[in-house]
């Protein structure tokens, strides 16, 4: 089962830190983002990680499309080549968060998929992170 709360990224291979967890999600509120944040998060996570950048948006201020504040957000981390994601060594997405009355409208939205993001790389990988036998090979055993 997940294990989801606020973790201590101060002890990378611990079940306090980042290591620990299949799938990280960074919240971010664009009117006060901090790249430098950001990018320490992305060099601390591993390949097998996933990342899931969910920019929130006030729905009741900001009448833009959910794509128009991704792209806002995208362009104030620079261009493709010198946006921290660019060079991230984990798979990650970008998800919109719209607020309500501080109430978020699509949340579970985002855990149902981050979820089902986990569970296909785990039954692609094994569950120890350890590659599937093949079917050639299963039967051979």
């Amino acid at each position: 089962m997940p294990d989801y709360g606020p973790i201590d990224t101060t002890h990378s291979n611990t079940r306090d830190g980042l290591d620990y967890y299949d799938c990280i999600i960074y919240l971010v509120d664009p009117s006060r983002f901090l790249e430098d944040d950001l990018t320490a998060t992305l060099e601390s996570l591993a390949p097998h990680q996933i990342l899931v950048v969910a920019v929130l948006i006030n729905g009741r201020r900001n009448k833009s499309s959910e794509m128009d504040c991704l792209v806002r957000f995208l362009h104030a981390l620079g261009d493709f080549h010198s946006c921290p994601l660019a060079a991230a060594p984990t798979n990650w997405r970008l998800w919109c968060i719209k607020l309500h009355r501080m109430n978020s409208i699509n949340w579970s939205d985002l855990l149902k998929w981050a979820c089902y993001d986990v569970i296909c790389k785990r039954i692609d990988s094994g569950e120890d992170g350890h590659s599937l036998p093949s079917k050639r090979q299963r039967t051979s055993l």
